[in-house]
């Protein structure tokens, strides 16, 4: 177990190919938000982070360096990504519920000597469907046939049932309705409270200062600075994300 104190996650000079190293510690249980314009290299350093984009520097999770080489050996390590595009990257979109659910898990705590644990994989399947408030609530519904708030649900609740330290969440609302937004929120700040750290990338500045504890604004593919969510407005966190300078938070 890491000793009481320890980064949740800990970056050391992270950098994609040509772009600026970013150092950054979350604790546990700690959100941080990532603004900037598209373009400004927050997908690609989280793509960095869980071994999807080749990096240099290093990634330390719960005090021990770890070196994903892909999002599957990230989550092994206890960091899962939840994509921006869930249809595309995030969810198998012919399969149930229940299969979308259990699909990180079954390559960590659902698999012995090579035999699925049924009962085990049925049992969380219940409780991340109960957890997330996923509607309809039967795991054989196939997933293509949800709305947008509950495709992000089912994918919150992939991360949930495997037991992830770290959660990076990019654009986690996207195309989600008003009071599938709200619930959202509601789910993070939860896994938040029990320990989980998490990293939300999101083009909505209000959503950024809502959930953030702390916020790293990038620019141009390099770290700005990461303020305290409580000392920065969103008129001075959108001066700063336009123009890359600090001043203009003054």
């Amino acid at each position: 177990l890491p000793e009481a104190g320890t980064p949740a996650l800990e970056l050391r000079d992270l950098s994609v190919v040509g772009r600026p190293p970013v150092s950054l510690e979350l604790a546990p249980g700690e959100v941080v938000g990532v603004a900037g314009l598209v373009g400004s290299g927050r997908t690609r350093l989280a793509r960095a982070i869980v071994g999807a984009t080749a990096r240099s520097g290093q990634v330390r999770v719960a005090g021990r360096d770890v070196d994903p080489h892909s999002p599957e050996d990230a989550a092994r390590a206890g960091v899962v990504m939840l994509p921006e595009d869930r249809r595309r990257d995030g969810l198998v979109l012919p399969s149930s519920i229940g299969r979308n659910v259990s699909l990180t898990a079954l390559g960590l705590s659902l698999t012995r000597r090579g035999f699925v644990r049924r009962a085990a994989r049925s049992r969380l399947v219940r409780e991340q469907i109960e957890r997330l408030g996923i509607v309809p609530t039967d795991p054989e519904r196939t997933v293509r046939t949800l709305s947008g708030g509950n495709m992000q649900k089912v994918l919150m609740a992939r991360a949930f049932g495997a037991g992830a330290r770290v959660l990076i969440l990019d654009q986690p609302t996207a195309g989600v309705d008003v009071g599938a937004k709200a619930e959202l929120y509601e789910h993070i700040r939860r896994v938040a409270a029990e320990g989980v750290a998490a990293i939300v990338i999101s083009d909505d500045l209000d959503e950024l200062l809502l959930l953030s504890n702390r916020i790293l604004i990038m620019h141009s593919g390099r770290p700005v600075a990461v303020l305290p969510a409580s000392s920065i407005d969103r008129e001075a966190l959108l001066a700063v994300t336009t123009t890359g300078t600090l001043e203009e938070a003054a």
